[in-house]
């Protein structure tokens, strides 16, 4: 694994690597999965006889395309050559242009409808025939009103050498579902190649193959992500060759986006090891994969000592600043603080250092936050709500109702921000107009929620959509839970149920979808205040467009009303609580892992996985108001998730586990894989089922 690139490493400067050993590696740092076999899947075809511009072409079976060869040669960058060959009747066009010092060569696939039926993947052979040719991209795409769109992109920037090199291109399903959409299944697909600059080269071999289901689902995925590390396999035998440095950097990058922080800081070993070797930009991103790898492991003092060892970078770039001023060591006494204090209260650009100053409960020291307010960011005014909490509590909602009606939300009535728990203070003016459509069912699990199920419930009674039913159940509270939830129980929405022991939040989840009797299904926590319009926003999305899922984002609040602010310096963040599809989702893909915690960010991405980049939603409204406090799941000891990036371990090992799952599938990664480390790490939560409280236990 990791090995392999260590060694390549060390042998690049001698000019000995070998293309074919790297062409996995890719893979196998991220998921530990030797892939050597499945990463192969260029398709041998027969040689097409090339002549100068005569062409000589090699009828094939009638289920492949017909081999093929051409030669272009483009003298500058605004002129290339193009080519047209027929065989049969058929005609498979060779198109190359050039503009703005790229050129593109279009060649005739397949029809869609063919491409879907029968899983197609094109493959060729590609060989420079003067000097070696600088290769952009390779992918999918179709003509439209005469121009050409790209479908799928495979980035693999690098350069094409003399001699052979063979490509293989297969848009993932979620792509063709996508095209499936948008256009008519007789329409003709074609298959580019980009250059960066006018080339000389041959391609023949082109073929195309009935492929098998692939058993891997990351390599037919349609993702932002998935894309990525397709490319970065794709591409490592041509970028490895100019810059394995800078290739290892994007698989951290990656890692980190896929919260695989194991992986990660194995990589960052390797890219400390040969920073000095990195060009300046090059050394920022370094720099930026250690920040993300410590602060997800807690490893604070090794990073503020790489950090201060790369000052003269660090001071210069806002991010690196403030992750140097979060992991600065405890002061010692009122004159240290106070140094550090006027350190870093503010960014190299000049702006207020917001995660610094939320951290330390400095928002006094906000220069100008008042006059800063007109024309800026929302996030401008939870700091000013931050800055009035404990001064002036009319103010703190004044600001509050600012940042809310930035995204058309209904304001608040009253907010208490130093009464005990400031969520319980909420109250929105009632609506007059209550929309309706199809019933939507809201889960919530309680466990020892006495204090705060009361208005979390009322939060989701009040919404202005009102064609909803609340399924709550108790999960063994020993803190009267039951009792509060109770009072609700005249209410012909509120379904109530107790489970037959403690078995966790997704067990409960899962029990209760089956039973629920709404078409649409989605979540609140016993802890947390649900904005009156959030189901009616959820909802609306869902209904008039081709979404199969969305959910919105949050804030996280601390009892006494501070508003989190994260390492980014902003506050809203995506909540996967509020996931809403309808029940035939939910029942095709399986409900919830039995975990204590982060089964709902596992089951958000392997839908996201299997439908693709377009059919889950993410609303950019803060929809929820989050507790922020002790007793909150992501605050509690060994189950952290803080607002400085930091996961706690049994977190980690859960995360890194389920995306080998995801990213590889069943055959490499067996469910008793995913379940063993969760009984390894004490995460797992055997299901226990529910009764409906009538019934008793």
């Amino acid at each position: 694994m990791l090995e392999n690139i260590q060694r390549q490493l060390a042998s690049e400067k001698a000019g000995n690597i070998d293309r074919e050993s790297k062409a996995p590696i890719a893979l196998e740092a991220l998921t530990g999965a030797p892939v050597n076999a499945l990463s192969k899947r260029a398709a041998e075809g027969e040689t097409c006889q090339t002549n100068g511009k005569a062409h000589v072409l090699t009828p094939k079976p009638a289920h492949e395309l017909p081999a093929l060869g051409f030669r272009f040669t483009a003298r500058n960058k605004s002129t290339l050559t193009a080519t047209q060959i027929e065989q049969n009747g058929e005609t498979i066009r060779i198109r190359a242009g050039a503009v703005d010092g790229w050129a593109r060569a279009v060649l005739q696939a397949a029809p869609l409808e063919e491409i879907i039926q029968r899983n197609l993947l094109f493959s060729l052979r590609v060989c420079a025939t003067g000097k070696a040719a600088k290769f952009k991209s390779a992918g999918i795409g179709f003509y439209k009103d005469k121009t050409f769109h790209l479908a799928y992109t495979s980035g693999r920037n690098g350069t094409i050498a003399a001699g052979e090199n063979f490509l293989s291109i297969q848009p993932p399903r979620g792509v063709i579902r996508r095209l499936a959409k948008e256009l008519d299944g007789k329409s003709p697909m074609f298959v580019f190649l980009e250059f960066t600059e006018p080339v000389e080269i041959e391609i023949d071999r082109f073929k195309a193959v009935e492929a098998k289901a692939n058993s891997i689902p990351y390599l037919e995925a349609d993702g932002d992500v998935h894309d990525k590390l397709r490319d970065l396999n794709a591409s490592l035998f041509l970028e490895g060759k100019r810059d394995l440095l800078s290739w290892l950097t994007s698989e951290a990058e990656v890692a980190l986006r896929l919260e695989c922080f194991e992986t990660a800081a194995r990589l960052v070993n390797i890219l400390l090891s040969r920073i000095d070797d990195a060009e300046p930009k090059l050394k920022k991103r370094i720099l930026s994969i250690c920040v993300e790898t410590a602060f997800g492991e807690g490893s604070l003092d090794e990073l503020r000592t790489t950090l201060l060892n790369h000052i003269e970078i660090v001071r210069q770039d806002d991010y690196l600043f403030t992750a140097l001023s979060l992991c600065w060591p405890a002061y010692a006494d009122d004159m240290e603080r106070q140094d550090a204090v006027s350190a870093f209260s503010h960014l190299p650009s000049g702006n207020n250092n917001r995660a610094f100053l939320a951290a330390n409960d400095l928002f006094t020291r906000a220069h100008g936050i008042l006059s800063a307010l007109k024309g800026e960011e929302p996030e401008a005014y939870l700091m000013a709500a931050n800055f009035f909490r404990t001064k002036d509590p009319a103010a703190y909602r004044i600001m509050m109702n600012k940042y809310l009606d930035r995204f058309g939300l209904t304001p608040l009535t009253c907010v208490t921000p130093q009464n005990g728990n400031v969520l319980a203070s909420l109250s929105f003016p009632v609506s007059e107009k209550q929309l309706s459509g199809p019933k939507i069912s809201v889960i919530m699990a309680t466990h020892n929620a006495a204090e705060t199920v009361g208005y979390a419930m009322r939060s989701i009674l009040d919404q202005t959509y009102s064609n909803l039913e609340l399924l709550v159940c108790d999960d063994s509270s020993a803190d009267g839970s039951l009792a509060e939830v109770e009072k609700f129980s005249a209410d012909p929405r509120v379904r109530i149920f107790r489970s037959k022991k403690n078995q966790g939040p997704y067990n409960i989840r899962n029990a209760l979808i089956a039973g629920a009797g709404g078409e649409f299904i989605t979540f609140a926590d016993s802890d947390d205040f649900s904005h009156p319009q959030r189901l009616e926003r959820q909802i609306q999305v869902l209904l008039t467009s081709d979404a199969a899922a969305c959910f919105g984002r949050w804030l996280r609040i601390t009892p006494d009303g501070r508003v989190a602010f994260f390492r980014d310096h902003r506050c809203l963040r995506m909540s996967v609580v509020s996931f809403m599809a309808r029940k035939s989702l939910f029942e095709r893909f399986g409900g919830y892992r039995s975990s204590l915690c982060g089964a709902d960010s596992e089951f958000l991405e392997h839908v996201r996985l299997a439908l693709g980049r377009t059919e889950v939603v993410e609303l950019e409204f803060p929809l929820i108001f989050g507790l922020w406090s002790t007793q909150s799941l992501t605050r509690q000891a060994g189950l952290e998730a803080t607002e400085d990036g930091f996961r706690s371990s049994k977190r980690r090992a859960y995360a890194e586990i389920a995306t080998r799952r995801r990213l590889l599938g069943p055959e490499l990664v067996p469910e008793s894989a995913v379940t063993g480390k969760l009984a390894e790490v004490g995460l797992f939560r055997k299901p226990a089922g529910v009764l409906p409280h009538s019934m008793g236990i």
